[in-house]
């Protein structure tokens, strides 16, 4: 099925995933919102934001505890950064799973800039991110 979000047609293999050029999104059935920024890629603002388009409709209206995951190699553009700030109201909790150094780096630099308004935490392993959510 092919849904029109925001800027782009999005291709939705079933009614909880959405899959993007540089990412794949879904909701896991106890409500987590997981986006996964594949393997390899560098995402551009223009990326992050078809990123929070998937978000905007998985959620429903609801705000939700996020599992941000970054594939090996896998790297985000820091302007990013800017845009974020109008999403906060829709997060309950945001976990980050890392699997570089220099993925740890770019995103503990954007903890100490970043205003959130809800907890976040890096993690290098996806099921203790999990574990900590599924907590809050």
């Amino acid at each position: 099925m092919y849904l029109p979000i925001g800027r782009k047609i999005l291709y939705i293999s079933d009614m909880n995933v959405i899959k993007n050029k540089n990412s794949v999104a879904q909701v896991f059935d106890d409500g987590i919102f997981y986006i996964e920024y594949l393997h390899d890629t560098y995402s551009t603002l223009d990326d992050f934001k078809e990123g929070n388009d998937s978000f905007q409709t998985l959620r429903q209206g609801k705000k939700m505890k996020i599992l941000f995951e970054m594939a090996p190699l896998a790297s985000l553009d820091l302007e990013v950064d800017e845009y974020n700030e109008f999403i906060n109201l829709s997060i309950i909790a945001q976990a980050i799973v890392v699997n570089s150094l220099a993925q740890r780096l770019m995103f503990s630099f954007y903890l100490e800039l970043g205003n959130q308004k809800y907890p976040i935490k890096i993690f290098s392993n996806k099921n203790l991110a999990l574990k900590w959510l599924k907590g809050i």
